[in-house]
């Protein structure tokens, strides 16, 4: 699994930059477990974008409900405690 997928969206990268340096490593990390994820044909092709200033990850083709990432930066601790009991 490649942590250093390149951005297409300057905007996006921003949004990571943007992050606290503490976190963002593990932020990448899991951005790449997203297009791996995405890499199944149930899921297909993403789109990296912004949504409410946050990163967002949208199928190229719509399959039901985004799930935004807008608490992202607010619950940073939550989300990588998911993470890391997903990971385990």
């Amino acid at each position: 699994m490649s942590r250093k997928r390149p951005f297409a969206n300057p905007g996006v990268n921003a949004a990571f930059d943007a992050f606290p340096r503490s976190v963002r490593a593990d932020l990448l990390a899991l951005r790449a477990l997203i297009f791996e994820a995405a890499a199944h044909p149930a899921i297909g092709p993403l789109v990296e974008t912004l949504k409410w200033g946050q990163p967002a990850y949208l199928p190229t083709t719509p399959r039901g409900a985004k799930l935004p990432r807008d608490k992202l930066k607010h619950c940073i601790q939550m989300e990588l405690t998911y993470y890391v009991r997903l990971a385990a």
